[in-house]
């Protein structure tokens, strides 16, 4: 991401995918042991352990996907008009 992007609409978009991720974190949490898989079993114990790295891993995946996804647009310099007041600068050459 190189440019200036709308800082609004970037810290929206963590912040929603952040929000994401703890709810599937969570929510895997609370499926894991239902779940009769080997994965499953192997995943619970590092889980438990690894809630905020879990969280940080599904955050940019899901960030990642979303500006694959729908692009973030760079943001809009304002510049105010001039009203009729420009002068041209001469240059020496």
């Amino acid at each position: 991401m190189d440019g200036r992007y709308d800082k609004k609409e970037l810290l929206t978009r963590l912040a929603v995918c952040a929000i994401i991720a703890i709810a599937i974190c969570y929510g895997g949490e609370k499926l894991l042991p239902s779940m009769h898989h080997p994965m499953a079993d192997n995943l619970r114990p590092w889980l438990e352990k690894n809630k905020m790295q879990a969280i940080v891993l599904v955050a940019a995946v899901i960030f990642g996907v979303s500006l694959k996804v729908r692009p973030l647009k760079p943001a809009e310099e304002c510049y105010e008009p001039c009203d009729n007041e420009y002068e041209p600068v001469e240059t020496c050459e």
